[in-house]
């Protein structure tokens, strides 16, 4: 009886952790990539493979938006790509727009 409730129990802990990575990869497949950085941030030492790049879309974001603060402090230390030439380009856009 004790091994059953061992197996459901660790049924349970499987599935809530696969759930909370899905939620992310779909939120990313929609393209919500500041709800899906919410959720990174709360933990963001289990999503390492992704979490650079998540930011590096919420920078693009703010960006567009001339949110260029947030940009700079999303860009900052980010390793994805082309993240340090985002970073060069909104530092630029910040200078001008002062």
């Amino acid at each position: 009886m004790k091994k059953v409730i061992y197996a459901v129990l660790m049924l349970c802990i499987i599935l809530c952790i696969s759930g909370c990575s899905t939620n992310v990869n779909t939120l990313i497949e929609v393209g919500k990539y500041e709800e899906a950085l919410a959720i990174i941030e709360e933990s963001p030492d289990e999503y390492p493979n992704i979490y650079d790049e998540v930011r590096y879309r919420v920078a693009e974001i703010a960006l567009k938006n001339n949110e260029f603060e947030k940009a700079v402090s999303l860009l900052d230390g980010n390793l994805y790509n082309d993240a340090s030439a985002l970073l060069d380009e909104t530092k630029y856009n910040l200078a001008s727009a002062a």
